[in-house]
């Protein structure tokens, strides 16, 4: 009977003692503020790295202001999404002529280097440049 009661007891402490410590180990990776914190564990999903991040200043490329100045929206391409979009703007594909200009085998390597295989780039120059031609 007394074995019973200790076995219950250490059984409770450990589940107490474990709790606890994922608690704690949360709370201070969520006041940490380095590169192994859960927010940077969330960042590499969205694409924001933490250089960037911590420094508020980002270097302009010449990608990023050609991309304000003219940038088609490339999701009206059958099998181009929001991920995909951005994916291509970051290789420099940002018009509907870029696009219309790349080759199969480039966008596929694109593609590839985010394990995006399941996409099918095959049509997409021949819609890009049909989408530029309905722009003109």
């Amino acid at each position: 009977m007394n074995d019973q009661k200790d076995s219950k007891l250490f059984l409770w402490l450990g589940i107490i003692i474990g709790v606890s410590s994922t608690i704690f180990l949360i709370l201070y990776q969520l006041t940490k503020n380095n590169k192994y914190s859960i927010s940077t564990r969330i960042d590499k999903y969205i694409n924001i790295s933490y250089d960037q991040k911590s420094t508020g200043e980002e270097e302009i490329s010449t990608v990023q202001i050609r991309s304000a100045i003219d940038k088609d929206n490339l999701k009206e391409i059958k099998g181009i999404g929001p991920g995909i979009e951005s994916l291509l703007n970051e290789n420099g594909i940002l018009t509907f002529s870029d696009l219309g200009r790349s080759s199969i085998e480039d966008l596929k390597i694109i593609l590839d280097k985010k394990n995006l295989r399941l996409a099918d780039p095959e049509t997409w120059p021949i819609q890009a440049q049909q989408a530029a031609k309905k722009q003109k």
